[in-house]
Parts: C-alpha cells; structure tokens; sequence
C-alpha cells in the first residue's frame, strides 16, 4: 500500500542503465564487426529513446503521488468492510482517502450511525473505529469520522 517513490526510480534507474550499456555494447560490437561507424550513432538513438519510455514512466508515477492519489479501491472495500462491521454504524456514506507522502494516508469517512446512539456513543465509537483502522492499516496516520445519523427514507410520506 506504500507509495514511496524510491522503490520504483532505483529498479527503473539501475533497469534502464543494464538495458542501454547493454545496446551500446552490442551495437559497437557489430559496428566493429561490419565495419559500419553507423551503428555507433544507432546506440546513441536506442538509448536515448529508452531514456524517454523510463522517464515517462517515472513522471507518471510521481504526478500520481504529487497530484493526490488515494488508495486502491479493493483497500477502500475491505476498510469499509472493517467500519460496517462496528456494531454502532448502519452504512457507510462517503469514504474519501488521499495519501499526504509515501508512508502517510489520510482518511476521510461520513459514517451513518444508529439512530438510537447518544453523543457519548458517537464519540466512543468513532474513537473505537479510528483506532481499528490505524491497526488494521498502518500507513494511515489520520482518520477523519463525520457522523450522519442514518434516516430510513423509505418511511417518508408525501401529502
């Protein structure tokens, strides 16, 4: 679940580096072989254009965590999962999560909780679901709870 940058740059850099020594190595091979000076400026070529392929793919990565990038949706399931479980929560609303640097995500949920549940309920409960989810997932450094009581809009009249 991290998104630290480094693990993806060093196998991309040191990937990158084997790949073009490699081409340059083979194309001055051949070129010394054919006697075609050619291949030199072919090597330069190739690895300039595997150059550009990593370097896509890094700026890619980085804008993703630059930009704001929440966490994967089969991990947004199961801590959903995780919160419903609660014996205090009837739904949960609206689950909003970003990661704020590599190790560090940040968790914003609007939770229904029963209707019957008095302040002190509330506040027990949302602290009982911030601290299990801070166990359970533990790149999440904060846990944002707003409370909504759940209404049952299938009861309403209309005159």
């Amino acid at each position: 679940m991290s998104k630290d940058p480094t693990n993806f740059v060093v196998l991309f850099e040191d990937g990158a580096a084997v790949i073009g020594l490699t081409i340059v190595f083979i194309c001055l091979w051949l070129g010394h072989w054919l006697n075609n000076p050619h291949l030199d400026g072919v090597a330069s070529v190739l690895v300039g254009l595997l150059l550009i392929g990593v370097s896509l793919i890094l700026a890619r990565e980085s804008r993703s965590l630059l930009m704001g990038e929440g966490i994967a949706p089969a991990t947004q399931e199961k801590m959903k999962e995780l919160i419903e479980k609660d014996p205090t929560v009837v739904a949960v609303l609206k689950f909003l999560s970003t990661y704020q640097a590599p190790e560090t995500v940040v968790l914003m949920v609007i939770i229904a909780f029963k209707e019957e549940l008095d302040t002190t309920d509330i506040n027990e409960a949302i602290d009982r679901i911030s601290r299990t989810v801070k166990k359970e997932y533990h790149l999440v450094r904060y846990v944002l709870i707003q409370p909504d009581l759940f209404e049952d809009k299938s009861n309403n009249k209309t005159s």
